[in-house]
C-alpha cells in the first residue's frame, strides 16, 4: 500500500493563510496558523525554524521492498535520500538542491509516478501555484519534469496524496479552503493525463490532510481533518469521483494534536492515521476501517532527551505494518521505532542526519 498519501501530517499554503518555505515551520500550513496546526505543505511538525530539516512522506528508492528516509532542509533548499534496513542506516545519498526558487516544498516523496518501483518526489510552489514531479533512481535524480501550473484561481493547496485509478502511478491531490473545493489529477510520470473536476468537500472547518486507500481497493481515499471540533472523516473515492462520503468522527480529544501520517500499522491493508500533540511529545495511531474507526490507541511518549518531533511513517522494515520516524533538529538525528499496530515493539539507536 502507498503510504498516504503519510504524519503529520499534512504543501505549501494550505487553508489558513500563505507561507513560504522560508518561515520554516514544516511545509503544511500558514503562518496565521501555525497556532492551531504546526505544519506547513508536507513537509511535518514543528521545529526550530533555524534548523531547516524536516522529514517529508518518502518511500522506497532504490526497490529492496523497505521504506527509505528523505531529508527536506528548506533553508538551503536541498533534499537528501537516506536509504534505509529497518532501523539502520545503509547509504546517505549526495545533497541534490531543488528546483529554482525559494518558495517551492516538498509535498511527498512516497510516490512512484512512472512506475519503475522506486519513489519520485513531487515538488510545489505556493506563490506560483505550479507543482513539479522529480523522477528518482536511488539517491539520485533520474529525470525532473517541468513545472505544471495548479487548478485556476487562488487558495489552492497540493496535498500528499496515492494512486487514484489502479495504474500504478501516484497522482494529485489539490484543495481549495476558500472556495470549499477539491480536484484529482490522474498523472503519468511528470504530466497530468486528466485533471479531475472540482468536487465540494464537507465545508465548515474541514481541511483535507491525506489521501490514502482505506479500503482496500487499491484507490487512494481523502482523510478530512476538522481540528476546532477535533472530527475526522474518509471520503471514499473511484478515480477522480467521490464515491461515498463517510461520516463524521471523533478526532484526539484537546487541541494541539496534529495528523502526522497516514498509513498500515496493522497489516489489515487499510490506511490508518497518526497522530502527534508536540506540546507534550506523545502520539496515537488510530486504527482505521473504510470510513469507519476500528480501534483507538493509547499514547505513546517520544524518545527521552532533545525535542523530537514525529517525522514521519512507513514501513521500514517490511513487515506490513508502518513504523515511526522521529526527529530531533538538535542535534541533527532521526530514530525509527519498529511498531506492531499501535505499540512500538523495538525503538531504534539514533542516526545522524545528512552533513
Amino acid at each position: 500500500m502507498h503510504k498516504l498519501g503519510g504524519g503529520a501530517a499534512i504543501a505549501g499554503m494550505l487553508a489558513l493563510g500563505a507561507c513560504s518555505d522560508r518561515s520554516a515551520p514544516p511545509e503544511h500550513v500558514a503562518a496565521a496558523a501555525l497556532a492551531l496546526e504546526p505544519r506547513l505543505g508536507r513537509e511535518p511538525l514543528l521545529g526550530p525554524p533555524e534548523a531547516g530539516w524536516r522529514l517529508p512522506p518518502a518511500g522506497d528508492f532504490n526497490q529492496d521492498g523497505l521504506q527509505d528516509v528523505l531529508w527536506r532542509d528548506h533553508t538551503a533548499n536541498e533534499i537528501t535520500v537516506a536509504l534505509m534496513n529497518g532501523t539502520r542506516l545503509l547509504e546517505m545519498g549526495p545533497s541534490l538542491p531543488g528546483p529554482p526558487g525559494a518558495d517551492w516544498v516538498v509535498v511527498n516523496g512516497d510516490g512512484d509516478f512512472n512506475l519503475d518501483g522506486m519513489a519520485d518526489v513531487l515538488w510545489y510552489d505556493p506563490p506560483t501555484n505550479r507543482i513539479e514531479v522529480w523522477l528518482m533512481q536511488g539517491t539520485v535524480p533520474l529525470e525532473q519534469g517541468a513545472a505544471i501550473q495548479g487548478p485556476p484561481g487562488d487558495g489552492w493547496t497540493c496535498v500528499p496524496a496515492a494512486d487514484f485509478n489502479l495504474d500504478g502511478m501516484a497522482d494529485v491531490l489539490w484543495y481549495n479552503p476558500t472556495t470549499n473545493r477539491m480536484s484529482v489529477w490522474l498523472m503519468a510520470g511528470t504530466e497530468p493525463f486528466l485533471r479531475g473536476p472540482e468536487i465540494p468537500g464537507p465545508g465548515g472547518g474541514w481541511l483535507a490532510d491525506f489521501a490514502a486507500d482505506f479500503d482496500r481497493d487499491g484507490m487512494a481515499d481523502v482523510f478530512w481533518v476538522d481540528r476546532t471540533e477535533h472530527r475526522m472523516a474518509v471520503w471514499l473515492m473511484d478515480g477522480t469521483e467521490v464515491r461515498e462520503p463517510g461520516p463524521s468522527l471523533p478526532g484526539q480529544p484537546g487541541d494541539g494534536w496534529i495528523l502526522a501520517a497516514a498509513g498500515d500499522f496493522n497489516a489489515d491493508r487499510v490506511a490508518d492515521a497518526l497522530w502527534f500533540d508536540p506540546r507534550t511529545r506523545r502520539s496515537r495511531i488510530s486504527l482505521m476501517w473504510g470510513n469507519g474507526l476500528l480501534e483507538q490507541g493509547a499514547d505513546i511518549p517520544g524518545p527521552s532527551g532533545g525535542d523530537w518531533i514525529v517525522g514521519d511513517a512507513s514501513d521500514c522494515n517490511g513487515d506490513g505494518m508502518w513504523d515511526m520516524l522521529w526527529l530531533n533538529t538538535s542535534p541533527l538525528e532521526m530514530r525509527v521505532w519498529l511498531m506492531d499496530g499501535t505499540a512500538p515493539f523495538e525503538r531504534g539507536e539514533s542516526i545522524a542526519g545528512p552533513r
